[in-house]
């Protein structure tokens, strides 16, 4: 047998592993480990900077005896799958970068432009263009991620796990897995903060044609902070305990449209009050009919802010599961709540908790699809179509930053010897 057709059977081998179902795992940059074929142990694949090393016996063999092992089948693998990866990572980018607006050329402002190659950086790699008129090359930027070190697909990618139920460290490993960048789950706390804010003022500014009833209820929710917790002070060592605050809800009945969503420490006049408050200033009007449970601050709160001598509005409590008018559509998004019960802990105090309830608020309006739409989101029915694209995160994001809220604009400060940058918050 000559040595090309060696090379061809161990080539062959390879394919065939990768089809039975073979997953490379990274190590880093350089170094992989590829399972044996029954499946006992591993072998690790370096790529040095002229040629490959397996640990496997037949290439330790006959590296021992001085003769030349080519590249063995598991050298074949990790070549056969970078080269796939490689592959899909660039179809993907491409498609990606056709999806965006061009605006033109940065420096010319022309549109005769083609693609030049790839930018590599820590986070992965982005399309490069070349201007045909002027020679400049540049890329694509997100106006919604300028000056971030990781990619939009990645930080969007974050968002969607998170509001999905995932804990952050979760995210951190899942991104690490699938990416190969190492970040840190406080980063991606960090993003969830600063992308719900701009959002959550974007959206808000929304005004979705909401029905005339509206379903409201409370429900207990666990929080957890170390050292303090809600309504109690701690002395001493630091203590860890959880503590049950109430989540508050008002739901549009016909869109299922997340009107207003808040937590307190306990179930108050004021409370409910500031609860109805909020959702009559989301919605930009009041409702004919609010549907409560029979609890009494509902009534209170109800006289307060939606009672008029022409009884425009009217309060139906303690409704149940079999009446005719009840209140089943907020009692199943409460379900949905208790299915991200444990993300939810990390409400740590009355601030962190009105971010995370924003992003949940947004997440659940206008980024997820709902069985019951018809796969539509609640915004969507409520007449607002945003057409956000595939990465919904991604295009809400970019939606957000195009209303140019000012407080959120990047500011550029000149100073005599340096121009100092002040970012997004």
């Amino acid at each position: 047998m000559t040595e090309t057709e060696i090379m061809h059977q161990k080539m062959v081998k390879a394919q065939a592993i990768l089809l039975g179902g073979c997953e490379p795992e990274i190590i880093n940059q350089d170094v992989f480990k590829v399972p044996s074929t029954n499946g006992n142990w591993d072998y690790t694949v370096k790529k040095n900077i002229e040629d490959w090393t397996c640990t496997c016996p037949l290439h330790q063999k006959l590296t021992e005896a001085g003769i030349n092992p080519a590249n063995c089948k598991h050298i074949h693998v990790i070549r056969f799958w970078l080269e796939m990866k490689e592959g899909l990572d660039t179809e993907y980018l491409n498609k990606q970068y056709r999806k965006q607006d061009f605006h033109g050329c940065p420096k010319c402002e022309g549109f005769d432009v083609i693609k030049n190659g790839f930018r590599k950086n820590k986070s992965g790699k982005k399309p490069m263009f070349i201007c045909k008129e002027c020679n400049k090359k540049f890329s694509l930027k997100d106006e919604g991620f300028e000056n971030m070190k990781f990619s939009p697909e990645i930080v969007s990618k974050a968002l969607d796990l998170y509001f999905k139920g995932t804990s952050l460290r979760k995210v951190a490993d899942h991104i690490k897995q699938f990416h190969n960048v190492n970040i840190s789950h406080v980063i991606i706390y960090y993003w969830i903060k600063r992308y719900t804010k701009i959002i959550s003022e974007y959206v808000n500014e929304l005004n979705p044609e909401l029905g005339d009833m509206w379903a409201t209820d409370e429900m207990a929710i666990r929080v957890k902070h170390d050292g303090v917790c809600w309504g109690r002070k701690t002395t001493g060592k630091t203590m860890s305990k959880s503590k049950w605050v109430w989540m508050w809800n008002v739901l549009d009945n016909e869109t299922r449209f997340l009107i207003a969503t808040m937590v307190s420490k306990k179930k108050k006049v004021s409370d409910a009050t500031k609860l109805f408050k909020q959702a009559k200033d989301n919605a930009g009007k009041k409702p004919k009919v609010v549907t409560t449970d029979g609890l009494p601050v509902y009534h209170k709160a109800f006289q307060k802010v939606f009672w008029d001598h022409h009884l425009s509005c009217e309060h139906i409590s303690e409704v149940g599961i079999e009446d005719k008018i009840n209140n089943n559509r907020v009692e199943r998004f409460h379900g949905s709540v208790r299915d991200r019960d444990k993300v939810m802990r990390a409400m740590h105090n009355p601030d962190t908790s009105s971010e995370m309830l924003d992003g949940f608020r947004a997440y659940y309006n206008y980024i997820r699809p709902h069985m019951a739409l018809d796969g539509k989101t609640p915004a969507e029915m409520a007449g607002i179509d945003l057409k956000l694209g595939d990465n919904k995160w991604k295009g809400l994001i970019d939606k957000a930053v195009q209303n140019k809220i000012p407080e959120l604009l990047v500011i550029k400060e000149k100073t005599k010897d340096k121009e100092t940058m002040d970012y997004w918050l």
